[in-house]
């Protein structure tokens, strides 16, 4: 807190009275110190040498209020406490001991909030020091002790809140590529994002050649415009910054190698072809409309369904995850690549699309197998391992409905073997 020495807090919370005993039913009824929209209020003063450690009583004598303050730069770092008054004589407090939904809010009086100080100088992880340059724009005004915090409001009118259960909104990954309004490339992006577009055998290879480096071309001017901006970055965020900016080069290296792999290697071409086909028939089977809703065995006819064309035009890939299959088509398909013992870590939210990523990368490798070996390509091409009970069972029914489709490719193509 600068430019004041005094805080206007808000305080909240609520205790609860037992009126009714029975043998089987309790009945309590809430009675409310102070809600959020009517708090108790109070103007916390820094203490002086001899009020250090002094308790303001609030809520009807139920709770207190404790203030530490740290001189900090031009102000102060201010630890503000609410605490029960109420002391369990045996370790465990009853019920109507308690206080409950309780909050407080802290507004600088006549001051204002700045940044919570962060102490970097004492640590030099590099981790740390990434995180900091990747979130320099999100500002941290109050750390929860016990709770969470929440802010809300600009400079003076800056409100810090404690928070029980802090929310956030994460915005999801999406499919579509930022570019500007009227560029050719966007619609080139959008159309190698198409599972149904990268699977038709009547588009010349090369075509799909061209556009994924215009794909990779994007990802590169993106690098571009990040090494622009790193130049002027202060100097504590110089070390992570190179950091950062050469894990991007080298990921756009391998993803142009990956290209370039294709356009030399025509098996690797066909096995890139039937895998993603092999993804569009286990998406269409995962769908609502075949395996992903369950109904009686004759509720409704089969229908054969279609793996190409306008029945599969909404299927896309996201980014990231064409991005995952060029990095590492060719560590995958060329043994004698420098990336061969690379592991690459896909690091997204649930739901973010991860489990295809990988599975394409899998479906790549079986299908390669069955063109350069035939029968003898059979056998364990892919270990799968998961930690988690349920996440094992989901998981195993996706790879399943993989399996089948690559089966059922091998049955109308000729060139994966016989069984």
């Amino acid at each position: 807190i600068e430019g004041t020495e005094s805080v206007r807090c808000s305080i909240w919370g609520a205790v609860y009275h037992l009126t009714e005993k029975e043998k089987s039913r309790e009945r309590w009824k809430r009675e409310s110190l102070g809600e959020p929209s009517a708090p108790e209020a109070l103007i916390l003063v820094r203490p002086k040498t001899e009020d250090l450690g002094k308790r303001i009583s609030v809520l009807a004598g139920r709770g207190a209020l404790h203030s530490v303050w740290r001189p900090v730069g031009a102000g102060y770092l201010v630890t503000v406490t609410l605490m029960n008054q109420s002391v369990a004589e045996e370790g465990r407090p009853e019920p109507d001991d308690c206080l409950f939904q309780s909050g407080f809010s802290c507004a600088a009086d006549g001051g204002t909030i700045s940044d919570y100080p962060q102490l970097t100088s004492l640590g030099h992880d590099p981790e740390e020091e990434e995180l900091a340059l990747l979130y320099r724009g999100r500002r941290i005004f109050a750390v929860g002790h016990g709770c969470g915090a929440h802010w809300s409001g600009e400079a003076r009118d800056l409100i810090v809140k404690t928070a029980v259960m802090p929310l956030h909104e994460a915005f999801p990954v999406t499919r579509e590529v930022a570019g500007a309004p009227g560029d050719a490339r966007s619609s080139s992006i959008d159309t190698i994002l198409s599972l149904d577009h990268l699977a038709d055998e009547r588009i010349p290879f090369k075509t799909i050649c061209t556009e994924l480096r215009q794909f990779v071309g994007r990802y590169g001017s993106w690098i571009a415009g990040l090494e622009h901006q790193a130049r002027n970055l202060g100097v504590q965020h110089s070390a992570s910054s190179s950091r950062i900016l050469a894990r991007l080069r080298s990921a756009l290296v391998r993803m142009e190698a990956g290209v370039s792999h294709l356009e030399r290697e025509p098996l690797v071409q066909r096995a890139f072809r039937l895998a993603t086909r092999a993804m569009i028939m286990q998406m269409v089977h995962s769908g609502r409309s075949y395996g992903g809703t369950s109904r009686k065995r004759n509720e409704a006819a089969f229908v054969q369904p279609q793996y190409s064309g306008a029945a599969v035009s909404n299927l896309r890939w996201f980014p990231f995850q064409l991005a995952f299959m060029l990095l590492t088509v060719e560590s995958v398909s060329d043994a004698s690549s420098a990336e061969r013992d690379v592991v690459d870590l896909i690091w997204f939210p649930t739901g973010g699309g991860k489990t295809e990523a990988y599975r394409w990368v899998a479906a790549l490798e079986m299908i390669l197998r069955r063109l350069r070996h035939g029968d003898e390509g059979a056998g364990t091409a892919v270990i799968k391992r998961y930690t988690l009970r349920l996440l094992t069972s989901q998981q195993f029914q996706r790879a399943a409905s993989l399996i089948c489709a690559c089966e059922r490719l091998r049955t109308t193509e000729k060139d994966l073997g016989m069984e």
